[in-house]
């Protein structure tokens, strides 16, 4: 098929399926593929031509121009070309938990030229999410986003590796088979999930502006024995809960939430990079409060409370797309307890 060209009629595009109930939930269709020349030409090509490839899966290099639902239309795995996106056979397609990253079929871009040797793009590294929203018709809303690849947007979906177990009202479940709706153990209590975020961690991925560039790995018996009582492995975004008798007398709260990576020894908390890519997500229930996973006690997504005055109108604007069941930050409400370094807790504690 030429690039931009348009598929045959016996091909239906995806945006034109109808919504599908699955679970008993409405489940929207995947983002339209967009490859018309217009599209391309707002990457500074004249006519579409064969793409450069995906630097890796979950990412692509933009130029600064470049508008969020353009970049929809590249969101597939590692070294496809275009012509291959047009087939539409790459795009996830999302039910009961997330579908897994897959890698594409290798491709020659340039024949008879080293494709990493040629320059790259430039401009803002962006990241693909997928996000599932519990409406409040108890309806569950599937979507996929692009946002810039900075710890502000992965925070909201690199807290928890796939495979760990969520302490449900059914028993532990992984947290890849969770869905808006299903009730988790908190220490609030039993609590409905309203919202879950994923992204990929991809091996080999070292800028400025990324946090994914490893993952934490907490030993068996860590912290005590049988706490946890297996390996856990988290992402940048998580957080734990950490207590201490002096910090009710210093701050007037007997714990605050500090991040696990933060604790990395090279013997109970270990710095990993996997070599390949893995899945990682995050989760809100109604209030932000925290559960135990694996008997680790962390906390549940929240922005941050000085969210609001770190984003700009455009920024912030992208960030709520993100999050339909709210319409400002203040919606979020405040954290649990308050957030903080290992370095802080422990000049707190030593002085």
């Amino acid at each position: 098929m030429t690039p931009g060209r348009q598929p045959p009629h016996d091909s239906e595009p995806r945006h034109s399926e109808p919504h599908r109930a699955i679970c008993g939930k409405t489940v929207r269709p995947a983002p339209t593929i967009l490859t018309s020349p217009k599209d391309w030409k707002r990457f500074g090509r004249e006519e579409p031509t064969i793409f450069d490839r995906l630097d890796e899966i979950g990412f692509i290099c933009s130029s600064e121009d470049a508008k969020p639902d353009v970049l929809l239309s590249l969101l597939v795995g590692a070294n496809t070309v275009v012509t291959d996106l047009l087939r539409g056979d790459h795009m996830s397609s999302l039910h009961r938990g997330f579908s897994p990253a897959t890698y594409a079929g290798t491709a020659t871009i340039y024949p008879g030229h080293d494709a990493d040797a040629r320059p790259r793009r430039t401009g803002a590294l962006m990241r693909k999410f997928e996000v599932a929203v519990l409406r409040p018709d108890l309806t569950v809303d599937f979507t996929q986003h692009v946002a810039p690849a900075t710890p502000f947007f992965e925070e909201c979906a690199s807290a928890f590796a796939r495979g760990t177990l969520i302490d449900t009202v059914r028993g532990p479940v992984a947290i890849e088979d969770l869905v808006p709706g299903d009730y988790i153990q908190t220490a609030l209590g039993a609590e409905p999930i309203t919202w879950i975020g994923s992204t990929t961690y991809v091996p080999g991925r070292r800028t400025e502006d990324t946090s994914l560039t490893h993952l934490t790995r907490v030993t068996a018996d860590a912290m005590g024995f049988g706490n946890p009582p297996m390996d856990l492995l988290f992402g940048p975004a998580a957080r734990m809960v950490v207590r201490h008798a002096r910090l009710k007398t210093l701050l007037g709260q007997a714990a605050v939430l500090a991040r696990v990576e933060e604790y990395t020894d090279g013997d109970r908390f270990l710095q990993i990079s996997p070599a390949g890519t893995v899945q990682l997500y995050h989760l809100m229930v109604r209030r932000h409060t925290t559960l135990k996973v694996g008997g680790v006690e962390v906390e549940t997504f929240h922005p941050g409370n000085s969210a609001s005055q770190q984003l700009g109108e455009k920024t912030r604007a992208l960030f709520m797309s993100m999050f339909p069941n709210f319409e400002t930050l203040g919606d979020f409400g405040e954290t649990c307890a308050t957030r903080t370094a290992r370095e802080v807790i422990e000049g707190l504690i030593n002085t």
